[in-house]
């Protein structure tokens, strides 16, 4: 999700003067100057710090902070957890830690 939204900002941005083979091989265009702060700019600064501050926010509750079990919910999930999570999973040790 987050990578389907960047790339949506990302099409509003001039990205191609500073970012493609063009512009590395010094044929094309010259930007004017290389700052793309505009809507979109903003849009894309802010896309990035929206996601850091609510994943951030999301980390207060109990399970994180009291009684240590989101570690365990994480691993427990068979959709996201490769071997090497239920592997660790197993080991009470590692949910106890705060």
């Amino acid at each position: 999700m987050t990578l389907r939204l960047g790339l949506f900002w990302a099409l509003f941005l001039p990205i191609e003067k500073c970012f493609s083979l063009d512009a590395l091989l010094g044929r094309g265009e010259q930007p004017g100057s290389k700052t793309c702060l505009g809507v979109p700019g903003v849009a894309y600064i802010a896309q990035v710090a929206m996601m850091y501050v609510f994943s951030g926010l999301l980390k207060t509750g109990n399970s994180w902070r009291v009684d240590h079990t989101a570690v365990y919910y994480a691993l427990s999930l068979d959709m996201y957890t490769r071997p090497l999570g239920h592997w660790l999973n197993q080991f009470d040790w590692a949910h106890d830690w705060g």
